[in-house]
This record gives structure tokens, C-alpha cells and sequence, in this order.
């Protein structure tokens, strides 16, 4: 089911969910806000559409950080009622920072992980993730993530959007927002992109727009991202 949780579970105490799934759930079964069970969700990001939408809710809601060489989740961090900004390691996980930043894991009892996810040390058990080595945008010398811009932009869009990077003769690389949407007439374009940029920091500021009528995503609600 696109939309598995339900009122009808009212006799639940945990649910494991896609955030995709979340969102559905909640849109066709709003009452499902004032289920009191615990709901972990995993297998892409906690968008904050989603996170907006929970701020009523009575449930007890984590987010999960796991991969597939490890089967199931290894940190957690709780996004509603009380937020956390960072992931806390399960017991048994212990993470390490390589020095371009990126995430590395020693499981007990079994082998040591490498990822493409960049992360911040918190303390020795927690890190704030942000976003994958293989999605930083080099414009100029400058390593932009584009999850942050992401977050800072979805406020100010309606439409389905993801940033990433096109090629540039002068940068290397620039900013490049892609929408799923209609090409959008010049002179809409332009108002668009300078009302957006207003928003941005120097650097991130968007410099070309992509469309892709629809944007092609993953089983579990994931955006396939590319580069232009």
C-alpha cells in the first residue's frame, strides 16, 4: 500500500515506514495524527514538508540512517515531538570522520564501512549529516551541499525541485535547480530564480534551471538525481 497506516491501527505500539509512505498515510488518513504508537522511518531523507506536517501529531517519530551492507538501521535520531539536529550510533556502532569528511563505521563483531556520506562531529556517538561526497557541487573552489540549499528553498516552492550541478567554463561547476515543471516562460524564469536567490547565500545562488516533466524517483519516494 502506498499509504499502509491507518486509524484502523489504532492498537499498534511501532511502525516502520518510508518517509514517502508517511506522507501519504497522513494525507489520505489525516486521524492518523492521534495515534500514540512509535514510527521509525528510513530509506530517504525526512523532507521538511513531512516534518511540518507531524508537528500535531502524538506519535513518537525517528529517523533512521542505515545502508544496505548493513541490512538495517545503525543510528537514529528523534524528529518529533522533541527534535534533534544529530543521529546517536546504536549501541555497538561506533563512527569515524575521514579527512575529507566523509563517514566510516566499526560495527562489533564484524567488518569496518566506508560511505560517500559527508558528515559533522557532534560528539563521539552523534553526527549531523550533510548530504553525499558524490552530490557537492565545486563552484569556483567552493563545496556547496546541495541538501542545504534544499532545505533553505522548500518553503519558497510549490513544485516538486532537487538542486545539483552543471557543467561551467568558468567555475567548473554551477548551481543548477531542476524542477519538475513545464519549461517556464523567460521572463517567469527570471523572476522566479531572483525571488529564490534572494534567499541564498552568495555562493549557493541558482544559476541555471533544468525541467523534467516528471522527476524520476526511486521505489521508496527517493529523487534519481543527475548532473547537467
Amino acid at each position: 500500500s502506498s499509504a499502509p497506516l491507518n486509524i484502523s491501527h489504532s492498537n499498534i505500539d511501532f511502525a516502520a515506514l518510508t518517509p514517502h509512505k508517511m506522507q501519504l498515510s497522513l494525507e489520505k488518513h489525516p486521524s492518523i495524527q492521534e495515534l500514540k504508537c512509535k514510527v521509525i522511518l528510513g530509506g530517504a531523507k525526512v523532507n521538511k514538508s513531512l516534518s511540518r506536517m507531524i508537528k500535531s501529531s502524538r506519535m513518537k517519530i525517528y529517523e533512521t540512517y542505515g545502508m544496505t551492507e548493513t541490512a538495517t538501521h545503525i543510528a537514529v535520531k528523534e524528529i518529533h515531538p522533541n527534535p534533534e539536529d544529530a543521529f546517536k550510533c546504536l549501541p555497538g556502532v561506533q563512527y569515524t570522520l575521514e579527512p575529507d569528511n566523509t563517514l566510516g563505521f566499526e560495527l562489533q563483531g564484524w567488518k569496518r564501512i566506508e560511505t560517500n556520506d559527508i558528515a559533522e562531529a557532534k560528539d563521539m556517538k552523534q553526527f549531523i549529516l550533510r548530504g553525499r561526497k558524490d552530490h557537492v557541487i565545486n563552484s569556483g573552489g567552493v563545496k556547496i551541499h546541495p541538501t542545504d540549499v534544499e532545505e533553505t528553498l522548500t518553503p519558497h516552492l510549490d513544485d516538486t525541485f532537487y538542486i545539483t550541478s552543471s557543467a561551467d567554463d568558468v567555475l567548473g561547476e554551477s548551481v543548477t535547480l531542476v524542477l519538475e515543471s513545464d519549461p517556464l516562460p523567460d521572463n517567469l524564469e527570471k523572476l522566479t530564480l531572483d525571488t529564490l536567490n534572494h534567499y541564498l547565500d552568495r555562493f549557493e545562488k541558482i544559476k541555471k534551471v533544468q525541467y523534467l516533466n516528471p522527476i524520476p524517483k526511486t521505489s521508496s519516494g527517493k529523487i534519481k538525481r543527475q548532473r547537467w
